[in-house]
């Protein structure tokens, strides 16, 4: 893919891609972006990294579809464009936590939707602050107690976001980390019909 020597490969896009991604690529770099996010404690780098992870956990179905459903005989009538429908449908329903990534994405994605997102009904941002002395990326808070004002400072020990989806409240990064165990566990030769929860 790569030349070192000699005159520059020019290839499209589309080529450059098909050559290095596959369905592990996808999910290890969906793996990254969560440990990323995980390993964050600035509240402001909070709403990229997390468009980011959605976005790379929710690429992982169209890589599937294309790359291991498509022409599978386990997966008789997901051909075509209507079965890339199909198996999207599939893999929502199979994993709701894929499904609400995708509502994620999506909302990023689109600045005008067509389809209001229903699965995810709220996101909340929750901040475990610890006392810190001069550390960067503190929070200065101003405390009245008996008249007196202070002012300590803290810093973000953990930042997360919590998701309200379904009839579920949970950490982004566990929802993140549910979705991914399930497509390492995807077995396309199961065909449809697979055991859909971990």
């Amino acid at each position: 893919m790569f030349k070192s020597a000699g005159s520059p490969r020019t290839q499209s896009v589309d080529d450059f891609f098909r050559g290095i991604a596959n369905v592990k690529f996808a999910l290890d770099r969906a793996e990254e972006a969560l440990q990323t996010y995980a390993a964050n404690r600035n509240p402001f780098d909070v709403p990229g990294l997390f468009f980011e992870c959605s976005l790379a956990i929710s690429i992982v179905t169209d890589w599937a579809y294309h790359s291991l459903v498509a022409d599978h005989p386990a997966w008789h009538g997901y051909s075509g464009k209507q079965g890339a429908v199909r198996f999207a449908r599939w893999v929502r329903n199979a994993s709701v936590e894929t499904a609400a990534l995708a509502e994620i994405a999506n909302t990023f994605k689109h600045y005008q939707r067509h389809e209001r997102n229903e699965l995810v009904t709220s996101v909340t941002l929750v901040m475990n602050l610890v006392p810190s002395e001069g550390m960067l990326g503190e929070v200065r808070l101003q405390i009245k107690e008996t008249g007196v004002r202070e002012t300590e400072s803290y810093v973000a020990d953990t930042i997360d976001l919590t998701v309200s989806y379904g009839n579920q409240k949970l950490p982004f990064t566990q929802i993140a980390a549910r979705s991914i165990l399930w497509w390492r566990a995807f077995d396309p030769g199961d065909g449809p019909r697979q055991r859909h929860a971990l």
